[in-house]
Parts: C-alpha cells; structure tokens; sequence
C-alpha cells in the first residue's frame, strides 16, 4: 500500500510539472494553482486541449533598443533588459494576465486563458484588467528608469497594443518542445497596434493604442481620444484605434 501511495504520488507529481511546463515560469501562483484543480477540463496527458474563446492580448516592447543594444555590452544588455521584464511580468501577473511570451525586448500577454471567459462580465473584466496591467507598468516603468539615470543607463519607453476579440489557445510545437499559445487574428491585430505608437506622438502619454472592441467593454472607466480608422499593414479591413489618457 505504502508503494502503490508513493508511486500514485509521483506520478502525480510529473503529471503537474508537465502541465506547468506549457505555461511557462510567469504565472500567477493562484492560477497555477487553478490549473492544476482543473487540470482535467483543460489538458490531458501534458497536452492543453485546443479551446476557442475570447480574450483580451497585449503586446509591448521598447522604443530604440536596436541602438540601446548597439551601446551595452552584452552582460550589461541581459542585465538592464531583465530587470525591466521581471518588473512588468509582474505587474500583467498581478492583475491576472497569462505572459504568453517573450520576444527579444517584446512582451506578449493574454488576458482570459486559460479558462475561457463565457460572460460578457468576464470578457469586460479581463478588456479592464489588460488596461489595469498597462497603467501600472507606466508607473513602475518610472520608478525604475530613475534607478536606470541614477545608474547611468539608458531610460526605457515602451509601446503597448491591445486588442479583444477571438483567438485559439493550446499547445503549440512538436514532439520535443511545446508551449501554451494562443493564435489568431486578433494577435495579429494587438501587434500592429503596438508598432503604431511610433507614429501617435501627440494625446497617447501613455503610449497605449486600444481597438474599438477593446473599448466597448471598459464602461467609460477610461478617458480616451479617438486616433482615427486605420488600416494596420497586412489587414484589408480598418480598424478604429484610441489612445487611452487616464482614468475618470
């Protein structure tokens, strides 16, 4: 009985780290904990069951770090760049959001996996809380660059886009390596909106671009300033863009 309990428990064991293993590192340890409660309705044998819903992504990076780069040394470079993404990946965990991953200096975050959100409630809290996420990584974000100047090196300024809409999550990659992703044209869409804020200059002081689908589910908790129709490279159909100003 004692082996039958020891091997049931580790078996159990390296069912969870498989589990975990495809939302890697960064995730909020009460979600984890969820999945792992959960884990029949959304995985089996290490795989994530392919779920369509609707989710809120986020996408940011840094403006200028090809020439921030070009001036650290690379140690220098990791150093200065992780500090800036254990500072923001912890402010998408503490308003809920999944990191989905990292790219270079690029930071992409999902909002409403991976338990789908079938109310029109949920899908507005998790449109609410990307936003939460952005405004408080702009406040930290100042905090750190004074330690950056004080140090004497180079000041960060981000970029952030957000769209909601439909998107595919599961596991994505082949027999030697998978991650928990989510796909569709609504990434798409939250990327190209990110690039665009090289181009607002004026009413953005946060830098973050938001799609009319995005909006209709903030309940004017935010000010916002309409930038205008857009049609985002690679997209035939326009797109209604606005900057965020602040909150009411």
């Amino acid at each position: 009985m004692l082996l039958t309990a020891a091997g049931l428990q580790l078996r159990e064991q390296h069912e969870k780290q498989l589990l975990m293993t495809l939302f890697a590192k960064h995730l909020d340890p009460e979600m984890a904990e969820m999945i792992w409660q959960h884990r029949g309705e959304i995985a089996q044998a290490g795989e994530i069951y392919p779920q369509e819903l609707v989710a809120t992504v986020l996408f940011m990076d840094i403006r200028g770090f090809t020439s921030i780069a070009e001036k650290l040394e690379p140690r220098e470079l990791l150093n200065w760049l992780n500090r800036y993404l254990d500072l923001m990946t912890g402010c998408i965990m503490e308003h809920k959001g999944v990191v989905d991953k990292y790219i270079g200096d690029g930071i992409m975050a999902v909002f409403g996996v991976p338990f789908p959100s079938t109310t029109i409630e949920r899908i507005q809290q998790d449109a609410i809380n990307a936003i939460a996420a952005s405004l408080s990584m702009h406040q930290h974000l100042q905090g750190l660059n004074q330690c950056f100047q004080a140090e004497g090196k180079p000041l960060i300024t981000i970029g952030i886009g957000i769209h909601t809409g439909s998107v595919v999550a599961g596991s994505v990659g082949g027999s030697q390596r998978m991650n928990y992703s989510v796909l569709g044209d609504t990434v798409n869409i939250a990327a190209r909106l990110e690039a665009m804020n090289k181009n607002v200059l004026t009413d953005n002081p946060y830098n973050l671009l938001v799609t009319n689908e995005t909006l209709s589910y903030l309940q004017d908790r935010y000010r916002t300033q309409l930038v205008g129709d857009i049609q985002l490279r690679g997209r035939k159909q326009r797109i209604t863009v606005f900057s965020i100003l602040g909150t009411y």
